[in-house]
């Protein structure tokens, strides 16, 4: 049975209401739209606080009406993290092309593609036959000379002969030994050398072809000192520095690494106002190729006793303010009530956001269910 007072007031707002709209139009000044409004508020509030009522000796008379089923989820204070997202690439400075410093034919290749390498080892050889002819004709040229010059210098010791002719003969001697040199360096150019240990990744050089210093030869790289590179907004100069922890992905094959930022520019680009970070996957070099993309997820903000709550938990009022809804047990057989928590949000991340008000991190939020319930409302909880 309906209680009487709630009729008469439903029966008073009706004809309140009434009363507003009938009114002249002369009447509706601020103050009585105020005092109308208040009057109708009070009225509102104390029909909601009938209908609670209400709904709760139903719940308790009715044994066959059901409750909405919730479920809930705890709010516990854990580390929270916040991470700036950037795209970077695998690089290595031991990564070249090698080229032939003289023009030649080519005589011999002495390594294949994926061949592991040692510095200094021969790769490939030039013809270098028309130097060696040069070489031998020096040599030949030089011998006479040093016997010359010696015989000139006994001489000169017993002051027999001219200076001029004692130093033209040492001109001569040094000229074709300097000369000498620069051919047997002309020879060395002929033999191209590994500049570092590593693996040869592509050969290009064939046997019998020319040799251009214009034109590569062979690929030599080394992953033994193999790093990201990537570009952050300036507006992060602030927070980031060297042994800032990153976490990598790389969502081709599905692979996830921690490192640090082990350098941080010091130029900001003028194009994209952006830095260069680098950060040292050395640990991880038998995995990674050069130029492979990765996301780099780098801790700009931490927060080691946050209270965070999944996204979608987290709804907003007309008005714009966040808020959650919380469950407290108030029966047998996991019911309760639903309770409208208004809350202070931080930071969001990975599907989680900070809550920085409004939670002691001991509730229990209403995570499925939590779009079709209301503040004061009786539910129960679903195992």
């Amino acid at each position: 049975m309906i209680y009487p007072q709630l009729m008469k007031k439903i029966a008073t707002l009706v004809l309140f209401v009434a009363a507003i709209a009938c009114k002249p139009s002369a009447d509706t000044d601020l103050v009585r739209l105020t005092k109308d409004k208040d009057s109708l508020t009070t009225l509102k509030d104390d029909i909601n606080s009938k209908l609670l009522e209400i709904e709760e000796k139903l719940a308790k008379l009715d044994t066959t009406r059901r409750l909405t089923l919730v479920t809930t989820i705890p709010a516990t204070k854990d580390t929270f993290s916040h991470f700036v997202s950037v795209l970077g690439e695998v690089k290595t400075d031991q990564n070249i092309l090698l080229y032939p410093e003289i023009a030649g034919l080519i005589r011999s290749v002495e390594v294949s593609t994926g061949q592991k390498v040692q510095k200094g080892q021969v790769l490939a050889r030039l013809d270098s036959e028309v130097l060696q002819n040069s070489i031998n004709e020096i040599k030949v040229q030089t011998e006479l000379a040093k016997t010359v010059f010696d015989k000139r210098a006994k001489l000169w010791e017993q002051k027999i002969g001219s200076e001029i002719e004692y130093l033209q003969s040492k001109s001569n001697y040094e000229g074709l030994l300097s000369r000498m040199a620069s051919l047997q360096s002309q020879q060395e150019m002929s033999v191209i050398r590994a500049p570092f240990t590593g693996t040869v990744d592509d050969v290009s050089a064939k046997v019998g072809e020319m040799a251009m210093p214009q034109i590569p030869l062979l690929r030599i790289l080394s992953l033994d000192k193999v790093y990201l590179e990537a570009d952050v907004p300036e507006s992060y100069l602030s927070t980031l520095k060297k042994g800032t922890p990153v976490e990598v992905e790389f969502a081709q094959m599905g692979i996830k690494r921690n490192s640090t930022i082990s350098q941080v520019g010091n130029f900001i680009k003028a194009e994209n106002r952006t830095f260069r970070v680098r950060v040292d996957m050395s640990e991880s070099k038998d995995l990674l190729k050069p130029n492979l993309m990765a996301n780099i997820h780098i801790v700009d903000y931490t927060n080691p006793m946050a209270i965070s709550v999944p996204n979608h938990v987290i709804q907003q009022s007309p008005d714009g303010r966040s808020f959650v809804f919380v469950f407290t047990e108030s029966g047998e057989k996991s019911e309760g009530m639903v309770s409208k928590t208004f809350v202070k949000t931080g930071y969001s991340f990975d599907g989680s956001t900070e809550v920085v008000e409004g939670l002691m991190g001991s509730e229990l939020i209403i995570d499925k269910g939590a779009r079709s319930v209301t503040d004061k409302q009786k539910v129960q909880q679903s195992n």
